[in-house]
């Protein structure tokens, strides 16, 4: 719905403005309203948008450039056609930026020609408008993509160093046991060689006891994968107290528990 403003103070006037507009928009399959005032006040407490205003420079109370002052800074964004008997009226009206002007008295085949143009440019606006609304949801959706994107690596990132920390732990882990391991057999193989097999088998107790996984499930892969959160804590002086209540069997695959466990 397109809404036309004609405010002039001579009612012959903006009536004859009012009949032509009103055929135009009819010919166009176009429907428009059409409001008519015929003071300067009376346009600028209109409240709803105006898409086309006809306006009359020369009025009693506020004149058209003033009104028309006053609408811009009420963010007035329509089409702006000034109405004037003097010609010479129309240089000081450039400052304000009207779309054209109509000279009294006004022939309907000059109207008819300056609403074509001004009907194609209201075309062109529209298209450029949805042009923009676009390219904006091309940019929010780039834009979208873009944070997704940052936050998958971001994960990815914690996922990495993470590993790369628990990689260090089963690193250290295991160059302690293979030392370990050494210095064990050396200790069973010197009481072996003395004869004291009692205390060899106690020592191998004991051995048996430190190399049991910290968690025991029946699954290997929760075990390992425990093992190592728990090895983590440890080192960053985290006291753990943990339960975990497995169904067998277990119908998660190994690569499911790694995931879940990895976060």
């Amino acid at each position: 719905m397109i809404c036309v403003a004609i405010c002039d103070d001579e009612q012959e006037m903006s009536e004859q403005i009012r009949l032509m507009a009103a055929a135009f928009f009819r010919k166009k399959n176009r429907e428009a309203t059409i409001v008519q005032f015929s003071r300067g006040e009376d346009v600028l407490h209109y409240d709803k948008q105006i898409d086309i205003l006809f306006l009359d420079i020369q009025m009693e109370g506020i004149d058209g450039i003033e009104t028309v002052r006053r609408l811009r800074n009420q963010r007035f964004g329509g089409f702006l056609i000034f109405i004037t008997i003097l010609k010479e009226l129309v240089f000081q009206s450039f400052e304000v930026g009207p779309y054209d002007y109509l000279v009294k008295p006004v022939e309907e085949a000059y109207f008819v020609k300056m609403m074509e143009r001004l009907f194609f440019s209201m075309q062109n606006a529209v298209e450029a408008s949805l042009f923009c609304m676009l390219f904006a949801y091309q940019k929010l959706l780039q834009s979208f993509r873009l944070s997704t994107e940052v936050s998958l690596l971001e994960q990815e990132e914690r996922s990495l160093n993470q590993y790369v920390e628990e990689a260090r732990v089963r690193y250290e882990k295991t160059a302690s046991f293979r030392h370990d391991i050494k210095n064990h057999l050396t200790m069973i193989k010197k009481l072996l060689q003395n004869g004291m097999l009692e205390q060899a088998f106690t020592y191998m107790g004991e051995i048996e006891e430190e190399l049991s996984f910290p968690c025991s499930t029946n699954n290997l892969v929760i075990d390992i994968l425990i093992g190592n959160k728990l090895g983590i804590a440890k080192n960053r002086g985290i006291d753990v107290c943990c339960s975990l209540l497995l169904p067998y069997p277990c119908r998660l695959r190994d690569i499911d528990l790694c995931i879940i466990f990895s976060i």
